[in-house]
């Protein structure tokens, strides 16, 4: 046990076993009853710029901002935002300092240095297993968010947060009986939204998961 205190905490594995650290502390707190699982969630959504070039897509109707959409693609690849932030940062620092530490110990890594060698390729794999470990979180947890949704949000006002390129849905943030829901959104076509504007919303789709919106001006 104390070879691996050693072994964890030497310079070639500090970043990993801090994660850890912090996880295991987080864990801590929660089940003290201090924080809770949303403790620094986020949403999945990009900031752009008001200067951003603007194109309206052919199928949606609505209009794009394209800069930073590649990081919203790379976060919901890895289901950040589709599970709460902490869940997926501990199965992803457990998965880290396990294969750090075991890569670490198989070529006598000690130093601080070499250790980060080794340290960016397995943040880049261990990203991609905690996706595939958080899967079976994703539908639990998209099933709650729709439950936590008392009624239907149809005639709901809200404002669009993020508009996405090449036909995906944008988002927005809409306020219903006191809760804030952020929902995916579409446009009529010939309609387009920017970032920022009030929009209604007019109806769900189902199959798709999102909300047919129109702008709202009286807002």
């Amino acid at each position: 046990m104390l070879e691996l205190l050693n072994m964890s905490f030497n310079g070639a594995n500090f970043i990993a076993s801090f994660f850890l650290v912090l996880v295991v502390l987080y864990w801590i707190t929660v089940i003290m009853g201090v924080l809770d699982l949303n403790f620094l969630d986020v949403d999945v959504e990009i900031d752009m710029d008001a200067d951003v070039e603007v194109e309206v897509d052919a199928d949606t109707g609505v209009a794009a901002s394209g800069d930073l959409s590649w990081l919203m693609f790379i976060l919901r690849f890895l289901n950040i935002g589709r599970v709460p932030l902490m869940l997926w940062f501990s199965f992803f620092s457990l998965s880290l300092w396990f294969v750090q530490v075991s890569i670490n110990e198989i070529f006598g890594i000690e130093s601080f240095v070499f250790g980060l060698l080794t340290l960016i390729p397995c943040i880049i794999g261990c990203a991609i297993l905690a996706k595939f470990l958080t899967f079976p979180f994703v539908k639990m947890f998209a099933s709650l968010e729709k439950e936590s949704m008392s009624k239907d949000l149809t005639g709901s006002i809200g404002k669009v947060t993020l508009i996405d390129t090449e036909g995906k849905n944008g988002q927005a943030k809409v306020e219903n009986n006191q809760n804030v829901h952020t929902i995916y959104i579409e446009t009529k076509r010939g309609s387009s939204l920017i970032k920022g504007d009030s929009i209604l919303v007019i109806s769900f789709n189902k199959d798709q998961n999102t909300y047919l919106v129109e702008p709202y001006a009286n807002a």
